[in-house]
C-alpha cells in the first residue's frame, strides 16, 4: 500500500515539475492565454447577444461569416491586450522578466543581430578597381 502511495507521490511530483518546466516557455503562455480568451469569446450566448447588438444599433445583419469575422477581429485585439499588458505583466511581477524581452532594448537592430548571428562589430568591404585592359 505504501509503495502505491510513494509511487503516486512521484508521478504527481514528476508531472508538477514537467507542468513548471512547460510553463516557463513563452509559447506555452501564449498558448493556454488563447484558449481561455477562445472558450470565453467563443460562447455561443455571446455571439448570439453580440450579433443582436450589432443588429439594433447599426441595423446591419451580419449573418454567419459576418459574425466570425467580428469575432476573429475581436479575438486578436483581446489577445494582444491579454498578452502585452496582463500576462507580460503578471510574469515580469511574478518571475522578475518575460522571455524574450530583455530589460533595455537598444532597438531592432541589435535584437537582429543576436538573433541571426550577425557580429555587431562592422566589417570592412574592400572594392577593387576594374582594370579597363
Amino acid at each position: 500500500m505504501f509503495d502505491l502511495v510513494g509511487n503516486v507521490r512521484g508521478v504527481v511530483s514528476g508531472t508538477s515539475n514537467w507542468v513548471e518546466g512547460q510553463w516557463s516557455q513563452r509559447i506555452i503562455q501564449i498558448s493556454v492565454c488563447a484558449a481561455l480568451l477562445f472558450y470565453v469569446l467563443s460562447a455561443e450566448d455571446l455571439i448570439n447577444t453580440v450579433d443582436k447588438y450589432v443588429l439594433d444599433m447599426f441595423s446591419v445583419k451580419m449573418g454567419k461569416n459576418g459574425t466570425r469575422v467580428l469575432h476573429a477581429v475581436t479575438f486578436g485585439i483581446f489577445m494582444y491586450i491579454g498578452v502585452r499588458f496582463l500576462l507580460d505583466g503578471i510574469l515580469k511581477r511574478l518571475l522578475g522578466t518575460v522571455e524574450g524581452m530583455e530589460e533595455e532594448v537598444e532597438g531592432y537592430e541589435a535584437e537582429e543581430a543576436e538573433v541571426e548571428g550577425y557580429e555587431a562589430e562592422e566589417e570592412e568591404v574592400g572594392i577593387a578597381p576594374v582594370d579597363g585592359s
